[in-house]
């Protein structure tokens, strides 16, 4: 048995996905193509990743071939599919592939309305070709293809707007824009995380705690993961990260934005999200028996 990437496996003469044998598969042709969760997921090994494949026949989504896609497909939609080439088509980067004359986003098994000989991924999901700028399957309808250009995490701008993958940001400066790293981003007077505002953040003093998906002004600390309401440190505040979410703000234990109701002299956190002390245990800040 040969494990092609986390979906699939041959013995060399049948194709698995999971536990499920695939049949009519071309098992010696057959191979792995990325998939764009490939980004989405950490992986300790170097072999390939993804439920996406070709034989020399057929395209597949996990045991399913693209010309049978399972829910709604337009008749166009099916049509493109019916029209790539298997033997043909490569993947550029993970987002994407092409057979040279249609482009194909692996997400959804999406056929784009593009260019195929110009059409070049850029990152993060984005691509561009001759005439428009795309954010997956989604183009980009207002973005200037000559000064398009991607940040960092998910951000990109051209010469007059600013976007957040398929999104627009209104009313902001792209030549002042930048990344800060954590999902963040400044314009210079405002710091946002996605398309959120962080509501009084202070631009001079804002930073990311580096590994922690935490960030901190002077005076605010914010939980990016849990949503974007600051605790307030004050000045001079005292902020102690625990792990797990879990904080020491101004002697006060939080569960991101959220305090709790614990012991502090006995508070230890654990791992993926549970915490204790003498009393109870906790959860991702809540009372472990209290639903």
């Amino acid at each position: 048995m040969r494990v092609l990437s986390d979906v699939y496996a041959t013995d060399g003469t049948r194709l698995f996905c999971r536990n499920q044998l695939i049949t009519g598969v071309d098992v010696v042709s057959f191979e792995v193509l990325p998939g764009d969760y490939v980004d989405r997921y950490e992986h300790s090994s170097k072999q390939p990743h993804g439920g996406y494949g070709k034989d020399r026949l057929r395209l597949y989504l996990g045991a399913s071939s693209f010309q049978q896609p399972r829910g709604y497909v337009s008749d166009e939609q099916r049509q493109r599919l019916n029209a790539l080439s298997p033997a043909r088509l490569r993947a550029l980067g993970a987002h994407f592939g092409t057979d040279g004359s249609q482009v194909l986003y692996f997400s959804d098994c999406h056929v784009l309305e593009a260019d195929a000989p110009s059409f070049e991924p850029l990152g993060q999901g984005f691509a561009r070709d001759a005439q428009r700028v795309y954010s997956g399957r989604h183009p980009l309808r207002d973005a200037d293809v000559r000064t398009f250009e991607v940040l960092s995490d998910g951000y990109a701008r051209d010469a007059q707007r600013v976007f957040f993958f398929s999104q627009t940001l209104a009313a902001i400066a792209p030549a002042a824009f930048r990344t800060l790293g954590g999902g963040c981003a400044t314009d210079g007077e405002a710091v946002y995380h996605g398309m959120n505002r962080l509501g009084g953040a202070d631009v001079e003093t804002f930073e990311i705690l580096s590994g922690q998906d935490l960030a901190r002004d002077a005076t605010h600390v914010w939980s990016l993961s849990y949503g974007f309401a600051p605790i307030t440190l004050g000045v001079n505040g005292a902020l102690e990260v625990l792990g797990e979410g879990y904080l020491l703000v101004n002697g006060v234990l939080h569960w991101g934005h959220q305090e709790l109701e614990a012991e502090r002299a006995t508070f230890e956190v654990l791992r993926d999200g549970y915490a204790r002390d003498a009393h109870h245990g906790f959860y991702q800040g809540q009372l472990l028996g209290s639903t």
